[in-house]
């Protein structure tokens, strides 16, 4: 059985969240296109035809759609800057609220599973009971469900056991 002990730290989290994030960024790529195609197109209308803008200067419904849009443009945009803030700060929250989420993390595995210890639970889980894994340049991601996971930090594990547990877990999800 081997086994990788890591101590969570706040950077470690905030690559977590990133990296779960992810694929609900990819998912939200069609809308976000389709919203900047329909803004592009309306200040298309604005700019290029003359008629198009005293049609928004004449009619409420026009303008105030027009500001709906600007609104949530900017508020979307908004929320993209705020993100990683976000992600620190629910990464500060996990670590002081969470019991033994700041103490040591022992990963132990074999080819029957995954185990994990820390000073307050242990749990057991097969290879097939896992809903997959991630990574980046920092972390192992290990997701027990979409938004469930385990964290590995890279810097805290030895190579070989991180590549050992790459080939028990199979293939990363996209």
């Amino acid at each position: 059985m081997t086994r990788i002990e890591v101590t969570l730290t706040e950077p470690d989290l905030v690559a977590a969240y990133r990296l779960l994030g992810q694929r609900s960024t990819r998912q939200a790529r069609p809308a976000i296109a389709l919203a900047a195609i329909l803004a592009a197109i309306l200040v298309a209308l604005v700019v290029l035809f003359p008629d198009a803008r005293a049609a928004f200067g004449r009619s409420p419904l026009l303008a105030g759609l027009l500001g709906a849009v600007l609104l949530a443009a900017a508020l979307l945009g908004g929320l993209i800057a705020a993100l990683p803030a976000l992600r620190r700060r629910a990464a500060r929250r996990t670590l002081a609220e969470h019991p033994g989420m700041a103490d040591p993390i022992a990963y132990e595995f074999d080819g029957d599973g995954l185990t994990i210890v820390t000073s307050r639970s242990r749990a057991r889980y097969g290879w097939s009971e896992l809903h997959g894994w991630r990574e980046d340049e920092a972390i192992v991601l290990i997701l027990l469900t979409r938004q469930l996971f385990y964290v590995v930090p890279k810097a805290q594990a030895p190579e070989a056991a991180l590549g050992e547990l790459r080939a028990l877990l199979g293939e990363p999800l996209s």
